[in-house]
């Protein structure tokens, strides 16, 4: 499995998260075996200044993405990411390593502001 997660810089897991999915600068994308962080790599965002539509997601879906981290999502985001059956957790924030830990532990849930009314309890993965 391969989490994506917005990051400020190119530190990898030790980075931050970067609060705005979209204007994310970079993804520390965290490899997972057997509950074990395996390898991670750092790609820059290639929409960062402009993008369309889907364009993100679908380059996180070419990279084998099947989870996506950040602070802040719009509702269009998340709908485009369901496409790609890609889970999503908003609301995250703060160092990354610890993070995936919380993840790995079931303890990482999606809580972002842009839940809407019409959508269920926090997702647990």
């Amino acid at each position: 499995m391969r989490i994506a997660v917005t990051s400020t810089s190119n530190l990898g897991i030790d980075d931050q998260v970067f609060d705005q999915f979209e204007h994310s600068p970079y993804f520390t994308i965290v490899e997972i075996h057997n509950q074990l962080v395996k390898k991670t790599m750092i790609v820059s965002n290639p929409f960062v200044v402009q993008h369309q539509p889907g364009d993100i997601q679908k380059f996180l879906a070419d990279l084998s993405v099947s989870c996506v981290i950040a602070n802040g999502m719009g509702t269009k985001a998340k709908e485009l990411f369901a496409v790609h059956e890609i889970q999503i957790i908003r609301g995250a924030s703060g160092n990354i390593s610890s993070l995936i830990d919380e993840y790995l532990r079931g303890e990482l849930f999606d809580k972002a502001e842009y839940v809407s009314t019409d959508e269920s309890a926090p997702l647990r993965h």
